[in-house]
């Protein structure tokens, strides 16, 4: 006890001025904070003072601003109130200067069509002749129609063929040339407006059992029907071909006969469009052309299978009889279905689908260097001959192509002039059937055939 206690008596000054030394470093470092505490309040009193000042500078700018949009807002509507009236006034005037196209479009038909029937030289000793049937005869013999045209195509007379049933004309109109009919209905189009046949368009397509792999045509569509947009947005591959009514904008519209020639479809709609047509059966087997296949059909709807609507020029034909049956003869169709509901819906349609074998492509192919065409439409290639074509424009799917021939050839399958290779096939006499398959869509689609030794026959050439 006595070494501890002498112990703690030696350490009680060091330990004195360690505690002292400790509690001043304490209150220096407490002065310290209290001076940075200090210091800091009045930096956030002014830093408080200058944000009243700027939220008043910014409610003084904001309460400026406020006037000033306020002002241009009211000059903003102003303008657009004068715009408005502007654009009603602009509208109206296009609406004027259309309807004075109008009517100066009917003056200029009424004009014409009473020069063409004062000056009118058709005589009854004239030789007609049908265009279903082919019968002929003097132009006073025929059973005779007359009408007159609501259209200012004046008066209108039309013939009844005794043999097939067709009544067929005006003759005055029908015998114009091309380019004056094409005028007449591109003039017919500025004075009238046509109604919407998007229904029965649709009806008759759906008479041809489409599925939506499939790719179809609107033939003669006009630009007025919204039945391709109708049936695109249903998720089926609809186009449309109209030439006298050219829509260049719209984007699944065709308007020239060349573009159509090398496309290929399933199926063939149209509606009001079989009457129009000047050569029925030459324009039905063009449209047999088109088909992909020999499964592929065609579709038409009108009113005109009976005589009616006859006011008007433009319907030149109307299928009475048994016209039907010898246009299908003529053109190489048959009928596969028919529908009648003139009475309640006043529409009528008849499904045709080929009557032989698919289009014979033949006729649309290019010789290179040695060949000849025959009489009987098949082709000889002499050495080094080269029959190639016919460059179409072919959609996603499988095909099949068919060759007949007698000799051996070389046949390339290629696309996009030459670029894309589908296939390359050696083939002998006999008839070959060749699958091929387009993964997306390609142009130009060219059937390459090769001879390599001294002659060989074509025969035939054919998707099927």
């Amino acid at each position: 006890m006595g070494v501890l206690h002498a112990y703690k008596w030696l350490l009680r000054k060091p330990f004195a001025w360690f505690r002292n030394k400790i509690t001043r470093q304490l209150q220096e470092q407490l002065h310290v904070l209290e001076q940075t505490v200090c210091e800091q309040e009045k930096q956030n009193h002014m830093r408080r003072l200058e944000i009243e000042q700027e939220i008043g500078m910014v409610k003084k700018i904001s309460e400026k601003q406020t006037e000033l949009l306020e002002i241009q807002m009211e000059e903003a509507g102003k303008k657009i109130e004068k715009a408005a009236k502007d654009q009603a006034i602009c509208f109206e005037q296009i609406q004027e200067m259309q309807e004075q196209m109008r009517a100066a479009a009917r003056e200029i038909m009424l004009a014409k069509w009473m020069v063409i029937d004062v000056s009118n030289n058709e005589k009854g000793s004239d030789l007609l002749t049908c265009r279903i049937c082919g019968y002929s005869q003097r132009r006073d013999a025929y059973e005779r129609k007359e009408s007159d045209c609501i259209f200012y195509g004046g008066h209108l007379v039309r013939y009844v063929c005794p043999k097939c049933g067709v009544i067929f004309g005006p003759t005055k109109f029908m015998d114009r040339e091309q380019m004056k009919i094409d005028e007449d209905y591109q003039v017919h189009y500025i004075g009238f407006s046509e109604g919407d046949s998007s229904e029965k368009e649709e009806k008759a397509f759906f008479m041809l059992q489409p599925s939506k792999e499939g790719v179809y045509l609107n033939y003669g569509c006009g630009k007025w029907s919204n039945s391709l947009q109708n049936l695109r947005k249903q998720g089926y591959q609809v186009f449309g071909y109209e030439p006298y009514a050219p829509d260049t904008n719209h984007p699944y519209m065709i308007t020239n006969k060349e573009t159509l020639k090398k496309m290929r479809f399933d199926g063939i709609y149209s509606n009001d469009v079989l009457e129009h047509l000047l050569y029925p059966v030459q324009e039905l087997e063009f449209m047999s052309s088109l088909f992909t296949d020999s499964n592929s059909k065609m579709a038409h709807s009108t009113a005109c299978y009976i005589y009616k609507y006859e006011y008007t020029r433009f319907h030149t034909h109307f299928f009475t009889g048994d016209s039907v049956s010898a246009m299908c003869e003529a053109s190489g169709l048959r009928i596969v279905a028919a529908c009648n509901e003139i009475e309640n819906h006043d529409f009528i349609c008849y499904v045709f689908a080929p009557a032989n074998r698919s289009h014979n492509m033949l006729e649309n192919m290019y010789i290179k260097h040695d060949g000849i065409r025959n009489e009987t439409g098949t082709v000889t290639l002499f050495r080094n001959g080269i029959l190639y074509g016919p460059y179409l424009n072919l959609f996603a799917r499988n095909y099949c192509l068919e060759i007949e021939l007698q000799g051996e050839v070389l046949l390339k399958i290629t696309a996009n002039c030459g670029q894309n290779l589908h296939g390359m096939y050696e083939l002998h006499t006999g008839i070959h059937q060749i699958p091929f398959v387009l993964s997306d869509r390609q142009e130009d689609v060219e059937f390459v055939i090769e001879n390599k030794t001294d002659r060989v026959r074509i025969d035939a050439l054919r998707l099927i």
